[in-house]
């Protein structure tokens, strides 16, 4: 209880919200679903590890938007060619990542309070 609050308070200072996304957090691995905070987009992918993440829909390079390549298991920018294997975690696009938490079975993202 102590642990959760504490938790909370640093949450609240560093400006972090935690925002309830999907009630279905199994996912299958390599597989990158799109879900909405307000006007910002992000993917949520389970990587070969079985880890369950999340990254803003935007290239990092050029900031344009990405495109899910679900055959291939891979997000690109058509902008600049950036590519990332999000099963494998690898490319040359490194997406800006966000916190992920799943409690009482409900998917959560950590953003910054300014990202909605």
């Amino acid at each position: 209880m102590y642990a959760e609050r504490i938790e909370d308070t640093v949450d609240g200072l560093s400006g972090l919200t935690w925002v309830p996304v999907s009630d279905r957090p199994a996912r299958s691995p390599g597989a990158a679903e799109l879900v909405f905070v307000g006007r910002e987009a992000y993917y949520l992918y389970v990587n070969r590890r079985g880890e369950l993440k999340a990254f803003e829909n935007r290239c990092s390079r050029c900031g344009e938007l990405l495109t899910n390549i679900a055959d291939a298991k891979k997000v690109k920018c058509f902008t600049c060619g950036a590519e990332w294997d999000v099963l494998r975690e690898e490319g040359t696009l490194k997406p800006r990542e966000v916190l992920v938490k799943v409690e009482n079975g409900r998917l959560y993202l950590g953003v910054k309070a300014h990202e909605p």
